[in-house]
């Protein structure tokens, strides 16, 4: 909820304009993800978080919209690399029922870090987004990365 959330509040309110191709994209990982998870988390859950994810999302698109660009990715390879060693305890931890979507939120964390490190060096590149979101969301590709289904 809350990446998709923030995510959304950048690109509605023009935010770092010159990257809303990987804005656009970060939003589509987001959302598959969340639809992934939230069949495993009961609805009554999601809505007791849902307003107060909805208030820190927002308060988290105004502290990255006076990012830079490079600021934002900085702080997103630190966030993904805290979360990905309880994205790979999900998946450990998961039933057999949940496995797929589990391994399908872990890639997306490990996605999201690939493209965030790429994002800092030389040759930025947008693949490991579109690889994640072609392999469990091909129907969640924004249009224009070359890559719909």
């Amino acid at each position: 909820m809350f990446g998709a959330a923030f995510l959304a509040e950048l690109i509605d309110r023009g935010h770092h304009p010159e990257r809303l191709s990987q804005l656009r994209l970060l939003h589509a990982l987001e959302n598959a993800t969340r639809r992934r998870l939230a069949r495993h988390v009961g609805t009554a859950e999601l809505a007791n978080e849902s307003a107060q994810q909805i208030t820190e999302a927002c308060d988290f698109a105004l502290k990255v919209a006076a990012m830079t660009w490079t600021g934002f990715m900085r702080e997103t390879v630190r966030i993904a690399e805290a979360a990905l060693p309880h994205f790979e305890r999900m998946l450990d931890l998961a039933p057999p029922a949940a496995r797929d979507d589990m391994h399908a939120a872990l890639d997306h964390e490990r996605s999201l870090l690939e493209f965030a490190g790429q994002a800092l060096t030389a040759a930025p590149s947008d693949a490991a987004l579109v690889r994640h979101l072609s392999t469990y969301a091909p129907e969640k590709l924004p249009r224009g990365t070359g890559q719909r289904q």
